[in-house]
């Protein structure tokens, strides 16, 4: 799994830069690990097809694992790129407690459950994490940026209420979305 995440930590670069939008290649790359941890981890009936599954969804995995970062720095508003470096920190933490958590409630499933429901688990997961990711693509477009390309389009003007609040000398003021 490990050696051919970097074909997709590659992979999805080159789809990220060409697409100018990071959040869409990582929505995609996440459904279709989320549809393969679904229909093919538990019915991999032999060692051939579980090496396959092991490759494919490597290669997945480390697009997942390449592109949050860039996805952080795609949906900061421009007049906050100062604060990427932040925002990115609180993604992770965020992050980490479930990086945490997981394994072990993996192997809880495991024990009780059998290898079977690890599968329907992790694609359930990966399937929440493709509706959070579209939700960000929603929010952004809904800003005022294309989704694919990154590109402004045109938007109402801003009236008074809608002014985001603003940063007054020192530390972070607003929401990450």
């Amino acid at each position: 799994m490990n050696g051919t995440s970097i074909i997709g930590r590659i992979a999805s670069a080159i789809f990220a830069t060409h697409l100018s939008n990071p959040i869409v290649v990582h929505a995609a790359t996440t459904f279709l690990a989320s549809l393969l941890a679904f229909f093919f981890w538990p019915f991999a009936p032999n060692n051939s097809a579980a090496i396959a599954f092991c490759a494919i969804f490597g290669a997945l995995g480390g697009s997942m694992l390449s592109l949050p970062a860039s996805g952080v720095a795609y949906l900061i508003p421009d007049e906050r790129q100062s604060h990427a470096g932040q925002w990115t920190g609180m993604m992770w933490s965020a992050v980490s407690l479930w990086a945490l958590v997981g394994p072990l409630i993996a192997a809880a499933l495991k024990r009780q459950y059998g290898m079977n429901l690890v599968g329907y688990w992790t694609g359930a997961t990966l399937l929440v994490t493709t509706v959070l990711l579209a939700w960000s693509i929603y929010l952004k477009r809904k800003e005022g940026h294309a989704v694919i390309t990154g590109e402004a389009i045109e938007e109402e003007p801003k009236t008074e209420e809608s002014t985001p609040p603003s940063t007054s000398g020192s530390g972070f003021v607003g929401t990450i979305v």
